[in-house]
């Protein structure tokens, strides 16, 4: 449909947002579904390409889900990871203490603010308006404020559990080689 061309394209209108919707909510796909639901659109769907940053992702998760009946971390392991003999690519990382003792810390900041994101912060956009101003980060829950690195979502053991087509996966480079050695042929 021209709507699941939109998603693929980045044309699907709504790039930002909502706030609300922060990693302590990405595993949780009803809440997911409540923004996409309630995302106001920053241009009629098609019309213009635009970074969708995280909503890419849930969006992708969505039509994937409504498609196939999967999401995207199953459609990974049912279609690519194990036809291909992997196991240690995942979107979605299975509740296991052992697999998440070999998750490497993220120790740079991923940048989700619109803006920061494209490089774009104080710098005019080329029809003269001003970028986005950057989204301020978020504190890590009391948990988590004992370690510096959890201080980054994307370390969380949450955030590797949720399926997040747009950022989450995680694998070893020999299993990523693999499936990029097929997409080669």
């Amino acid at each position: 449909s021209s709507r699941s061309r939109w998603t693929a394209s980045r044309r699907a209108g709504m790039p930002l947002g909502p706030r609300w919707l922060g990693p302590e909510l990405w595993a949780d796909r009803a809440e997911i579904r409540r923004a996409l639901e309630e995302l106001p659109l920053r241009s009629a769907p098609g019309e213009k390409p635009a970074y969708h940053l995280m909503n890419y992702g849930h969006l992708l998760n969505e039509l994937a889900e409504r498609i196939s009946g999967r999401d995207c971390g199953a459609l990974l392991r049912e279609e690519v990871a194990s036809p291909l003999g992997l196991r240690d690519l995942h979107l979605g990382l299975p509740e296991d203490a052992a697999l998440e003792a070999r998750v490497a810390w993220v120790y740079c900041d991923v940048v989700l603010a619109p803006g920061r994101a494209g490089g774009l912060i104080g710098v005019a956009a080329s029809d003269g308006a001003a970028a986005p101003a950057a989204t301020p980060p978020r504190e890590p829950p009391e948990r988590y404020r004992g370690v510096p690195e959890l201080a980054r979502e994307f370390n969380w053991p949450e955030t590797h559990r949720a399926v997040l087509p747009a950022a989450g996966g995680i694998g070893t480079a020999r299993d990523l080689a693999a499936v990029y050695a097929v997409l080669a042929l």
